[in-house]
């Protein structure tokens, strides 16, 4: 898998730990520019690697995904630095303690959350990411 090795390791690795996000989302983009120090450089290397045979990651619009989730994590673990964990953990603390705002609303309004612009500010994509890297950890150390 030519993404597995440098320099294409090196532009995914820093982005591993998000797993998805959506890229119409600015919050999204501020957390993925916080991981990879120029997104927009990754977004164009990332649309470069749609393109290998086997791609590491799909791009349905905005969203983007990255698949073969355990796969990745062994072959591009080794390219993860110390930086780009501790940009991790800090986005990670960012995105999970997120107060929900639906829970503003009275319970009988909470459905119609989103008509009243109250929701989340990071996309479901980016907030299952660090979830996923937490129980990885979480199981490794058990």
């Amino acid at each position: 898998m030519v993404w597995s090795k440098p320099p294409e390791s090196l532009v995914i690795g820093p982005n591993l730990p998000a797993g998805g996000w959506d890229d119409a989302s600015n919050a999204d983009q501020i957390v993925m520019e916080k991981l990879s120090s120029q997104h927009r450089d990754f977004l164009a290397n990332a649309n470069k690697l749609l393109m290998v045979d086997d791609p590491p990651i799909i791009c349905i619009g905005p969203q983007w995904k990255l698949m073969l989730r355990e796969d990745s994590w062994i072959l591009l673990a080794p390219y993860l630095t110390r930086e780009a964990l501790d940009a991790f953990h800090k986005i990670a603390l960012e995105v999970l303690s997120e107060d929900d705002p639906q829970y503003e609303l009275r319970p009988e309004e909470s459905w119609a959350a989103s008509i009243h612009k109250k929701v989340l500010k990071h996309s479901l994509q980016l907030r299952v990411g660090p979830i996923d890297v937490l129980k990885k950890i979480y199981n490794v150390g058990n």
